[in-house]
């Protein structure tokens, strides 16, 4: 596990006009592997839309939820799917994870 990664948590503040609004702000510091699943190009109304998705692979950790959000070189990415392995040789959890990039056309 060579990657290091920060998963982010929701937390509410008080905005200017007195209303409640979300941030994400560090919750853990993990290490972790990285395998790419796939990239998908889908072009409409003159945008690209680039998506890649990726699996980070993690030692297990029962805190980290779908509404969290993951932090890796710099870029954010959606937690899609978690799947928790506790098998007798392997105790691991799989963060699948999407990161949209949308450019416009010239």
């Amino acid at each position: 596990m060579r990657h290091n990664i920060v998963i982010l948590r929701k937390e509410p503040y008080r905005n200017d006009f007195g209303e409640t609004s979300y941030t994400y702000v560090p919750f853990i510091r993990l290490k972790a592997r990285k395998q790419r699943l796939a990239n998908v190009t889908s072009t409409a109304a003159a945008k690209d839309k680039f998506t890649e998705t990726y699996r980070f692979i993690i030692r297990y950790n029962k805190n980290i939820k779908l509404d969290n959000k993951l932090e890796y070189n710099g870029e954010m990415y959606n937690i899609t799917h978690i799947n928790h392995i506790l098998e007798l040789d392997q105790c691991e959890s799989h963060i699948e994870c999407v990161k949209h990039e949308e450019d416009v056309r010239n």
